[in-house]
């Protein structure tokens, strides 16, 4: 029977661990306030699980009380910091995370966000063994999807978190058929890091042009996000919009200066862009 930690913000690997054999799971680190804090009621890991919430501020903590308590393996699945893993890992401890991006590609903090930033054509997930680098570590399984056009930023996250799962339990299940002695694949190449900012949510009219203002808004719209826009009569945080393609409309409408108000309708707004026109259909308007 191998004992576990898991540190964990969201849910799918530690459904996973259910479908396992030969595990148990002795402490559950949950980040106050995400997904799994949230949904915690659901969790079956059985009464002896000691379930301990941690915030950003307790890392040096937290790294402590890992470093002195006795497990065969360390779970993170949404761990905000970095694990010094050389200092704190005993002998035949292993330390394994499960990232929703295919590693190398799209590593760091919010890497999701880069899917239509950075114009994917797949989305999947990787679970990998931890090094000291961030999120370098040597694979031990992968799942992978095609990005099809009727995803949107929700079911990417979605669909990248079943795939955490899917990768989970096939990694766990190579991992007990080796005796845990399955070192992984070395990742290819330096890959691309991916985070979220301020600066990539704001729309700029006077510089971005409206293929940059299309992917920043699929980039970033889910409802606790979205994308900052401001004209001179309002400041927008937009969810969903559409390219005008009209010709008609691109030529009555193409003298006016970036950010103008062309038409607004059954609350609809078409924008003038530096480049052409944009609609937004899903939107707020903040002030």
């Amino acid at each position: 029977m191998k004992k576990v930690v898991i540190i964990a913000n969201r849910l799918n690997a530690i459904q996973g661990l259910q479908e396992l054999e030969d595990i148990e799971v002795v402490r559950l680190y949950i980040l106050e306030g995400s997904l799994l804090d949230k949904q915690r009621e659901i969790i079956s890991l059985g009464k002896q699980v000691e379930v301990i919430k941690f915030t950003m501020k307790d890392k040096a903590r937290l790294i402590s009380e890992i470093a002195s308590l006795e497990f065969d393996l360390l779970i993170s699945n949404g761990c905000p910091f970095i694990l010094p893993v050389t200092k704190i890992r005993k002998d035949s401890q292993l330390f394994i995370n499960i990232h929703p991006t295919l590693l190398p590609d799209l590593k760091g903090k919010t890497p999701l966000s880069g899917v239509f930033m950075t114009h994917r054509k797949f989305i999947g997930a990787t679970m990998h063994y931890i090094d000291d680098g961030i999120d370098t570590g040597n694979i031990i399984a992968q799942k992978k999807v095609e990005l099809t056009p009727d995803i949107d930023q929700g079911l990417v996250y979605q669909i990248s978190f079943e795939l955490e799962k899917d990768a989970f339990v096939e990694g766990m299940v190579k991992l007990q058929e080796s005796n845990y002695q399955y070192q992984g694949v070395a990742q290819q190449g330096e890959g691309s890091y991916f985070n979220r900012t301020n600066e990539l949510q704001t729309i700029d009219m006077q510089k971005d042009k409206t293929d940059i203002i299309i992917d920043k808004i699929k980039s970033f719209n889910l409802r606790g996000q979205g994308t900052s826009l401001s004209t001179s009569e309002h400041e927008y945080k937009i969810y969903f919009a559409e390219r005008i393609t009209n010709p008609y409309l691109l030529k009555r409408y193409e003298k006016l200066p970036p950010s103008d108000i062309v038409l607004a309708y059954d609350n609809k707004v078409i924008l003038r862009t530096m480049d052409g026109m944009l609609k937004l259909i899903d939107y707020e308007v903040v002030e």
